[in-house]
């Protein structure tokens, strides 16, 4: 980015280009847009701490809420301001890396040497920009490619993006950063940002940035699948990865040279990694070992002593990262150098882990009591971190992978599996790694024998969307063969009814019986076109023609009345109309004429005529009775037709076109429930998405434009394929760069 300057210096040596008109554009729209979002998050913060204050366990923490809430009230004005000077301030920075004033407040630099209040700063900060960085994965890689239009230079780096969420959260921490009421009550500042304005108004903002800087031509057709295309010279990010995360290629083999290449200098860390292998502990790491074994256990004593305060049923829980406080204890011990850092750096994967959205709370829970065994595992054998084939690293990813997909009340025997897995290892692990192999064998054996049932589901869900989709396509082509028809020329409202529902449905068994190649379909075509030939202008002006048609019309309609089964009492008052009517035309008055009293009511457009749904249901069931219907859920079949979706041709069709068979995918209804499903079948015929639950059984179908505009409303999202561990490496290396940078 030699080439790029900030705005000021832009504007003041370049002149106000479109460039820097745009980048002006961008700038005003994030701080309008935010200095919004925080005055609303601004206003529940009294409403927070008073809460917090009424629940107070005693008098001096009651008092502490309610100073913060006067503290806040004082300053509030004054965060406004400081947020809205922050952010214009860091937007600076970014687009200005030579600037060293400018520089952007990153994370401190010393793994495992910063203060505890300003490392819980940086892990909230740090979660928010994960949060962003997964929720708005696809907005937010669409927008780092355009704004890098801008700035020339197509790859730009996240942590460089002026209106990133590094650059935004970062801005928060800056204007809350003179509150004294204590850590305690900024991090709850910091929680209520993170809800109410990352989590609410980021990604309306990425989504209003790109579509005006599509608007004003900023690369109007960029895709998604262009996204996934890396710089030159560096190698292809793995499938689903996610925007700004590294590629699996990009981490190495060795996540300590990892680290060193992040942040060379790392404390503990020899210059060019560190070699695998098996270790033997020192005295000291030897007693640390012998209390983690106890801690496994549940010893309270143990946990008493490593984790003062903490119930040893918080520990079992798997919910609370446990392994920052063992490090601290450990330090105590003097527990130093290699091992001081394996304990940091486990510590700050398991956040990533334990706060990964990908994974159901109560599947996150049970990886999350294999904290202390993996911290065994780390701490023992070297190649943990250097072998991404490490048995204990598979089965991670794999009880990880298998978690994705899974229903916490229907999946109830996926989750004991699971859970016996991981009591197995509390129980049985002390030094033997292999543990973790066979247990990893086991598991796989049971997902095979699952794999078998789970693909029969699935070839049945198949097959009723096909029968479903087959009974659609012959709906909407006899629904046109009618449609044309009458659209030609009005006819009275009995026989356009009578087509409309009737006849339709004799068609339909005709067409699904016979198919449209018989003689049958032929022939319940032809008498729809000689009934209404026989109500015509044409007709009355050829009587002779008429008198001779009628007898033989009449059979072939009393024949279809009695296929499709129409009451009797319906059948006769509309075959008596008919004649009524046709006696009309033969004494030469016109079908659709003024006739007084007897005046015909008259059907314009065949739009007006309402579809008897009963009579189609009935129908439908008949064939399935007989048989001449297969693989139906006639309940799902939407009778009135779906709603018709705009389609339009943008990044989101791109999405929904560049999905493949085996991508999971989170769908969020209006009332904010989540259903998470994995495509197993593209219809060959129509192109349409079956998308299936974990026991194979069918959860959602989908257009290709349907399900794009999901995604386009938040309503839809991918779910990242790339295995837990390596995510959460990726994200701890990320983050390390940006400290070093």
């Amino acid at each position: 980015m030699k080439n790029v300057i900030s705005m000021n210096a832009y504007g003041r040596h370049r002149g106000d280009s479109r460039q820097n008109q745009l980048l002006r554009g961008c700038r005003e729209r994030m701080q309008r847009h935010l200095t919004g979002a925080l005055r609303k998050m601004l206003g529940k913060v009294d409403d927070a701490l008073f809460e917090l204050a009424e629940k107070a366990e005693n008098n001096a923490v009651q008092t502490q809420y309610f100073d913060a809430m006067r503290e806040v009230r004082l300053k509030r004005d004054g965060i406004e301001k400081a947020f809205e000077k922050a952010l214009l301030e860091g937007f600076e920075a970014a687009l200005d890396p030579a600037d060293s004033e400018n520089e952007p407040v990153g994370l401190d630099g010393e793994l495992g040497l910063v203060d505890d209040e300003v490392l819980e700063e940086n892990l909230a900060v740090r979660n928010m920009v994960t949060r962003v960085e997964i929720e708005a994965k696809q907005d937010l890689g669409l927008l780092e490619r355009r704004m890098g239009e801008l700035l020339g230079d197509p790859w730009l780096e996240q942590h460089r993006n002026p209106v990133g969420p590094e650059v935004i959260c970062e801005a928060f921490r800056q204007a809350v950063g003179d509150i004294e009421s204590g850590i305690k009550v900024k991090l709850i500042i910091l929680k209520l940002f993170d809800r109410y304005v990352v989590g609410e108004d980021v990604l309306p903002l990425y989504r209003a940035l790109n579509a005006w800087l599509v608007q004003e031509g900023v690369l109007p057709e960029l895709k998604l699948s262009q996204l996934r295309r890396s710089a030159p010279g560096m190698a292809a990010p793995a499938a689903g990865a996610g925007t700004g995360a590294m590629a699996d290629e990009d981490i190495g083999e060795d996540l300590f040279a990892a680290l060193q290449a992040a942040a060379p200098g790392l404390p503990g860390l020899p210059a060019g990694g560190i070699q695998g292998g098996m270790v033997s502990p020192a005295p000291v790491q030897q007693a640390f070992m012998q209390g983690l074994d106890r801690i496994q256990h549940g010893d309270p004593a143990a946990i008493q002593a490593a984790l003062g305060g903490m119930e040893p049923g918080v520990v079992g829980a798997g919910t609370v990262n446990v392994i920052h406080g063992i490090g601290a204890t450990a330090r105590s011990q003097g527990v130093a150098g290699m091992d001081a850092l394996i304990i940091d750096v486990l510590a700050m994967l398991f956040d990533y882990i334990l706060e990964d959205d990908q994974i159901p709370p109560e599947l996150r829970a049970i990886i999350g009591r294999l904290q202390i065994p993996l911290l065994k595992v780390a701490m023992l054998d070297r190649e943990f971190f250097a072998r991404k084939s490490h048995p204990a690293r598979r089965l991670l990813n794999r009880l990880a992978e298998e978690a994705v997909g899974c229903d916490p009340e229907s999946d109830r025997e996926l989750i004991e599996t699971m859970e016996g897995i991981v009591q197995r290892i509390l129980d049985e692990f002390e030094e033997d790694i292999g543990l973790f192999e066979r247990l990893l064998e086991e598991f796989e054996a049971y997902l095979q024998d699952e794999a078998a049932q789970v693909a029969h589901r699935v070839e049945q869900s198949a097959r009723l969307l096909a029968g479903k989709e087959r009974l659609q396509l012959a709906r909407e082509r006899i629904d046109h063969e009618i449609r044309a028809r009458l659209a030609s020329h009005p006819v009275p409202e009995f026989i356009a009814e009578f087509l409309l529902n009737s006849w339709k449905n004799l068609l339909m068994v005709v067409y699904v019986k016979e198919g449209e190649e018989s003689l049958a379909w032929s022939r319940t075509l032809n008498t729809m076109d000689q009934l209404l030939w026989s109500i015509s202008d044409e007709a009355r002006e050829q009587r002779a023609r008429l008198l001779k048609l009628l007898p033989n019309l009449v059979g072939s309609l009393r024949e279809g009345i009695e296929a499709v089964v129409m009451p009797e009492e319906k059948a006769r008052a509309f075959l008596d109309r008919l004649a009524e009517l046709h006696a009309t035309i033969v004494n030469g008055q016109s079908a659709v004429a003024e006739q007084g009293e007897e005046e015909q009511p008259v059907v314009e457009a065949p739009e007006a005529v309402e579809e008897d749904h009963e009579m189609t249901v009935a129908t439908l069931h008949r064939l399935l009775e007989e048989e001449a219907l297969e693989d139906v859920d006639i309940e799902e079949i939407t009778l009135g037709g779906d709603e018709p979706v705009e389609q339009v041709e943008d990044e989101y069709v791109e999405m929904a076109r560049s999905l493949e068979v085996g991508q999971w995918v989170e769908f969020r209804d209006e009332e904010g429930e989540t259903l998470r499903a994995k495509l197993t079948w593209i219809s060959p015929v129509t192109g349409n998405y079956l998308f299936t639950n974990r026991q194979g059984l069918k959860a959602a179908d989908k257009t290709l434009h349907g399900l794009a505009a999901e995604f386009r409303r938040g309503q839809a999202r991918l779910i990242d394929e790339v295995p837990l561990f390596e995510r959460a490496v990726s994200q701890l290396v990320e983050g390390l760069k940006r400290q070093a940078g």
